[in-house]
């Protein structure tokens, strides 16, 4: 019920979106210069309605899938420029239609539809901004990449919400222009100067949407952070999604303040049991009842999360120091990308960094769905009566971990204080810095600050045109790419992808699309080899996390280009900055 109110806000402040202000002056300059009440509820309802149909099209059928995604954009376009023509040269288009020898009827139905009381060209200027309206907020992305495949009447349901708050603030804003207007007989006037210099907005407007400067404007005020209401939008997606995980995991929330200081569960239950794990590594099928009177960790991760791989030195350690004292624990991997779900990936991963804990492979998400996480990678420290007492989602927390470790170990046990030990822990490092690049997604279902993005649709092989110019996060495809919901797959030997990051040690989740197909994926940086790993050459000999760049200091504005061979598939970047 939140993300129903969630997306009609994000509905309204989409007309404040920097995708949306360069086509204001279309919906305004044709709603307020008729003194036709009715026209402004025709406009907008047809550009509503426009919207709504041009995402179920996109999400609910194939049929749109071998036409260049660009197609809708140049269409609205040109339908805008042609209406800016007739509006600003009525005579001109009668010659014109008497001249083809279009019939009286169907000229009459034209010219009629750029004056005030025709409702044709009201309906096909209002339709003609769906596709350009569609993208220009994160909830709506949401709702086409996450939800509508998952349900479609839930998806419905959102949609019909996000749409009726994009109508009503245009229908807020025309009405209140009317009664500005309506005072002033030259803005009405069909012949007046005002009526011009619509056509002529009209036809700029057209022209902008054609050649793809309104996706250059919209650009330029995200990264000089002018009417950025995405990032106020995306804070109340965030705010829903943490509401909700506090109302859905009762292991986090409670009244009952009685625990140590050192554990923050405030009201222990009882673990949920292990679910759904389709195969195990390093010991035969367990289940926590079996392990009644040990302290288990439970640690949510997945292989090519760099997040993850970071923290399994210390859960190492852990196992050699713990395990004979009473410590078990489970790694429980709940794959990101479906590459993951293979055993022999997670297999090979494993021996690789020779973990000996007991790892199970949680496929379907059963067991994730059991504890309501949310987080990679996520850990549940359980005691010897079977109950959650402590939980830390993300990297860090190394020595708090283990100090819970060590009390959860002697309680019970009649001892007031662990044994302590010489050894010391790995130490604490924070990867991140306040001006790194963001984990970047690639596939459909998640990608942000993607500048060819308006060209893009799932399930779609196109041939993309590299930005000259590219902000910072931001990233551009060049060459043929298949977009899919979580990757995207090159298509021609000469694809590359270009990044512009700020960090020190770049990562990038990739493989083959045939496993048993070995290529190679040439790296540059600033054009040159400089800072590279293995000097920009990466052989492909799997799919996982790759590290592609190691600067000797954080840096910002880093062009970073991948080219790779035809068959690559690439899902994530993430970034490191210590």
């Amino acid at each position: 019920m939140l993300l129903v109110f969630i997306s009609f806000i994000s509905g309204v402040l989409t007309v404040l979106a920097p995708c949306v202000l360069p086509i204001i002056p279309v919906i305004l300059g044709n709603t307020v210069s008729t003194v036709n009440k009715r026209r402004d509820k025709v406009i907008i309802f047809s550009l509503a309605a426009s919207v709504f149909i041009f995402t179920l099209l996109l999400k609910a059928t194939t049929l749109l899938i071998d036409i260049d995604p660009g197609f809708w954009n140049y269409l609205s376009g040109i339908i805008i420029t042609v209406f800016g023509f007739i509006t600003l040269f009525p005579e001109g288009w009668e010659l014109i239609t008497n001249k083809l020898g279009i019939s009286t009827r169907t000229a009459a139905l034209l010219n009629d539809s750029t004056k005030s009381k025709g409702i044709a060209g009201d309906i096909l200027i209002g339709a003609s901004l769906g596709p350009v309206f569609s993208s220009c907020s994160p909830t709506y992305s949401l709702i086409i990449a996450t939800i509508l495949p998952v349900s479609l009447t839930q998806g419905i349901v959102y949609l019909v919400s996000y749409v009726a708050g994009l109508a009503l603030v245009l229908l807020l804003i025309s009405r209140a222009g009317q009664r500005f207007t309506s005072r002033l007989k030259w803005a009405v006037n069909p012949h007046g100067m005002f009526k011009k210099i619509l056509g002529g907005l009209l036809i700029i407007t057209g022209v902008v949407i054609i050649t793809g400067l309104d996706k250059k404007f919209q650009i330029y005020l995200l990264d000089n952070n002018f009417f950025d209401v995405t990032k106020l939008e995306q804070k109340i997606l965030d705010f829903s999604e943490t509401t909700t995980l506090e109302t859905e995991a009762p292991v986090l929330t409670g009244d009952n303040n009685s625990q140590p200081p050192i554990l923050n569960v405030k009201n222990p239950i009882v673990a949920p049991e292990l679910k759904g794990i389709s195969q195990w590594i390093n010991t035969e099928p367990l289940k926590l009842i079996d392990l009644k009177d040990k302290v288990v960790i439970v640690d949510f991760w997945t292989y090519s999360c760099i997040n993850c791989v970071r923290t399994l030195p210390y859960l190492k350690l852990w196992h050699e120091k713990y395990t004979d004292k009473g410590l078990v624990i489970l790694g429980v991997h709940s794959p990101e990308f479906s590459f993951e779900k293979k055993f022999e990936n997670v297999k090979k991963f494993v021996d690789e960094n020779e973990l000996k804990y007991p790892i199970g492979l949680d496929n379907d998400f059963m067991t994730w769905r059991a504890y309501n996480n949310r987080y990679w990678p996520a850990k549940y420290f359980i005691d010897k009566k079977g109950k959650i007492r402590h939980y830390h989602f993300g990297e860090g927390a190394y020595k708090e971990s283990e100090e819970v470790i060590k009390y959860l170990l002697s309680e019970y046990s009649g001892t007031t204080e662990f044994e302590k030990t010489d050894e010391q822990i790995p130490e604490e490092k924070n990867y991140v810095s306040n001006a790194q690049t963001p984990e970047t997604y690639l596939g459909y279902k998640r990608f942000d600050k993607f500048l060819n993005k308006s060209t893009a649709i799932n399930g779609a092989t196109f041939k993309y045109i590299s930005f000259d110019e590219i902000p910072e996060h931001y990233w551009t495809l060049d060459g043929s790419w298949e977009i899919t919901e979580e990757s995207i797959i090159s298509r021609s030997d000469n694809s590359s992808l270009i990044l512009n990051f700020s960090a020190k040690d770049v990562y990038l989740v990739m493989g083959p699309e045939q496993e048993s197909k070995i290529g190679t994926v040439y790296v540059k940086l600033n054009g040159s080899g400089n800072g590279l790993k293995n000097g920009g050459e990466i052989t492909l000999d799997g799919h996982r996390l790759y590290n592609l760049v190691g600067l000797s200091s954080f840096s910002r504005n880093q062009i970073i280009e991948v080219a790779v061979p035809s068959g690559t598939v690439l899902n994530a970047f993430t970034f490191g900055s210590l």
